[in-house]
């Protein structure tokens, strides 16, 4: 990545920067400076985030940010949200949200006799950030429309898709509350699901959920699809047994 002018992004939790602040300080970075990248180091808080800046071009010497509350702004209206889970030290589950989708029917612009043009790109911007005062003014008519008006005939919205992502937590009651709330009516959900139902006392001591606590999250959870993951290796011998367990009941909803 040193060549790449595009930041990488890290997230993690409280005392995330000093962490990759001492791995970047076990090596010498004495031919560093001609190259362009920049690591930007997101470490979440309870009420707040910390951002630390490593450029190349500075040797990676540390800069420090203040980014304010939860909701992180990424590319093109998207956001991330963060949750806490216990996993015998402090792990994060993530949240990409999908800002609402807004479409132009075409049909009923054509039956409203006027033809596309940049007024839609405009249109579109106005009731992303909110705003439906005032008119927009059409090339093909030479005259403004109200916004609430173009809203009403021709806009639809659909639901954003969220992808929520969820893994290395404790099978405790409060990890699984949270866990449902998390997830909450995501477009696709992605779980750990680690141990067998017999193999309880194991995920207790191993801090990772069983099978039939990440599928009751994905259900009470409302989320559309579900991607298992973070497999234990100790039943590779009995594949077959897993996944029919993984499986039971869900088939149609897994990815």
């Amino acid at each position: 990545l040193l060549r790449s002018e595009k930041p990488l992004r890290i997230y993690g939790p409280p005392g995330f920067i000093g962490n990759v602040k001492g791995k970047l300080a076990g090596y010498t970075w004495n031919l560093i400076k001609s190259y362009p990248l920049t690591i930007e180091v997101y470490e979440l808080g309870k009420n707040r985030v910390k951002k630390a800046i490593f450029a190349s071009c500075e040797g990676f010497k540390v800069r420090y940010e203040d980014c304010g509350d939860k909701i992180l702004n990424i590319d093109d209206g998207f956001t991330v949200e963060y949750c806490f889970f216990d996993h015998n030290t402090t792990s994060v589950g993530y949240r990409i949200k999908e800002p609402e989708l807004i479409k132009i029917n075409r049909d009923k612009l054509d039956n409203l006799g006027i033809k596309a043009g940049k007024w839609l790109s405009i249109l579109k911007n106005s009731l992303f950030n909110g705003n439906r005062d005032g008119d927009i003014y059409i090339e093909d008519l030479d005259r403004a429309l109200p916004i609430k008006y173009l809203e009403e005939q021709i806009v639809e919205y659909h639901k954003s898709q969220d992808i929520t992502f969820i893994t290395d937590i404790a099978p405790t009651y409060d990890n699984f509350k949270k866990a449902i709330d998390f997830a909450k009516d995501s477009h696709i959900l992605l779980i750990e699901s680690m141990f067998m139902k017999k193999d309880f006392l194991h995920a207790i001591e191993k801090s990772h959920l069983l099978i039939p606590m990440a599928k009751e999250i994905f259900r009470l959870s409302g989320s559309r699809y579900v991607k298992f993951f973070h497999y234990a290796p100790k039943y590779d011998k009995i594949k077959e047994d897993f996944f029919r367990e993984l499986r039971e009941e869900i088939q149609d909803n897994i990815i």
